[in-house]
């Protein structure tokens, strides 16, 4: 577990369920009023997060029209070592040109769909990603109930996956928490995303919110 923080950067444990189960640093670029805006990469922003983990995920959301999203996501790949940076469909016209330039810089690549956003949406960059993340909220805040509908969206990322025969992540965040975990992994999901579910308490309590959440997967 990373250890406590005073920067503004949301957290997120990542559990990855199976036999090699561990929890990381994630952080997720702004979406709304209730997040901190990453419009560009702030200076310093890769070198924070190398402090931080060994491996590190960079969400970059829909934020304008015009690409800068995606532009940002590059820019993290080229200064991060390692993890992985996934890009929301919606944050730029170019998916696979960013795609296809985060992976030039060594740094692996995946897709975020938001709830509205369908399955198919992977299909044309499919052979380009090494994570699907299912947001299981519409992002921008935390404490949200899980929806429902993510369930069947991630059976049928799990068939496209499987399809591939690829070792592609599927992660879900959003409302995941030790009651619904089990039906989340049941789905097809291979790593859960938990905010409020660890970090909802006191800090005391994480190591016992963490140990609840990998029981129920």
């Amino acid at each position: 577990m990373h250890a406590k923080s005073n920067s503004p950067l949301p957290r997120r444990a990542h559990h990855h369920v199976g036999p090699a189960t561990k929890v990381v640093f994630g952080v997720v670029g702004g979406f709304g009023a209730a997040q901190d805006h990453l419009p560009t990469v702030p200076p310093g922003f890769a070198d924070d997060l190398q402090h931080r983990a060994a491996s590190h995920q960079v969400g970059i959301e829909p934020q304008d029209p015009g690409g800068t999203a995606g532009q940002a996501a590059v820019q993290v790949a080229a200064r991060g070592k390692g993890g992985v940076e996934h890009v929301h469909p919606e944050a730029g016209p170019h998916l696979h040109r960013t795609l296809q330039a985060i992976r030039a810089t060594g740094a692996k690549a995946g897709v975020s769909l938001n709830p509205g956003t369908p399955a198919e949406a992977i299909d044309p960059v499919i052979d380009l990603i090494d994570l699907v993340l299912v947001m299981s909220v519409n992002p921008g805040f935390g404490g949200q109930s899980f929806i429902e509908t993510a369930l069947p969206k991630i059976e049928k990322l799990r068939e496209k996956i499987d399809a591939t025969g690829r070792d592609i992540i599927l992660e879900v965040d959003g409302g995941v928490n030790a009651k619904n975990a089990a039906r989340v992994v049941a789905a097809g999901a291979t790593a859960l995303v938990a905010g409020t579910a660890v970090y909802g308490g006191d800090p005391s309590a994480y190591a016992e919110n963490i140990k609840r959440l990998r029981a129920a997967a």
